[in-house]
């Protein structure tokens, strides 16, 4: 959507439309690829206390009241980008 409309209104300015939706979309993409990064964090365990206590962290998402909080700090990050009105 918003790289539809700055090639459009860019026009044969491919250069301009591109620069312009890097510029739009760079801070959301930084804050997405941190959280992925911090979820990676804590995949790299894979044996002794830390495994053991990120296995138990994860099991707690079964308890709804985690999971909705995680999933409300997940969704945090997206909805910390408005689409521009085009």
């Amino acid at each position: 959507y918003v790289l539809a409309h700055e090639l459009h209104s860019a026009g044969d300015d491919y250069t301009a439309a591109f620069d312009r939706y890097q510029q739009l979309m760079a801070p959301y993409v930084a804050r997405c690829q941190t959280l992925a990064l911090q979820a990676l964090k804590t995949d790299r365990y894979s044996s002794g206390w830390r495994a053991t206590l990120r296995n138990l962290v994860l099991r707690t998402l079964r308890i709804p009241i985690v999971s909705k909080f995680v999933a409300r700090q997940s969704l945090a990050v997206a909805r910390s980008f408005t689409l521009p009105e085009y």
